[in-house]
C-alpha cells in the first residue's frame, strides 16, 4: 500500500453563504480545511484519488466505497488514505 501525497493545507472552496464555515479535518496527518458539506467522496475528488484504487478510514474506522458519497465529513475528523499499489 501507498499513502498519497499529502493536502495542501486549505482545499477548502469559497463557501457559498456565509453561515458555511470550512470544516478543519486531518488528512494523512495533515490538517486541511473542507467545505461544510464535504463528503469523504468529495475530498477523494479534490484530491484526485477518486479513480484510484484506495482505501479511506474516519476516525479509525473503514469506511466501504460504497459508501465515501455519502459519508460526511465532521469538524476534528481524521481521515487516513492509502492508495493500492501493484508491482513485482
Amino acid at each position: 500500500m501507498n499513502r498519497p501525497a499529502r493536502p495542501s493545507g486549505d482545499r477548502c472552496p469559497p463557501a457559498n453563504s456565509k453561515l458555511e464555515s470550512p470544516v478543519k479535518v486531518t488528512v494523512n496527518g495533515v490538517e486541511t480545511k473542507v467545505h461544510a458539506q464535504a463528503t469523504l467522496g468529495s475530498l477523494l475528488v479534490e484530491l484526485g484519488l477518486h479513480l484510484r484504487a484506495c482505501a479511506a478510514e474516519v476516525n479509525e474506522q473503514l469506511i466501504p466505497k460504497a459508501r465515501h458519497e455519502q459519508h460526511r465529513l465532521s469538524e476534528g475528523d481524521r481521515i487516513e488514505i492509502v492508495t493500492l499499489v501493484g508491482g513485482g
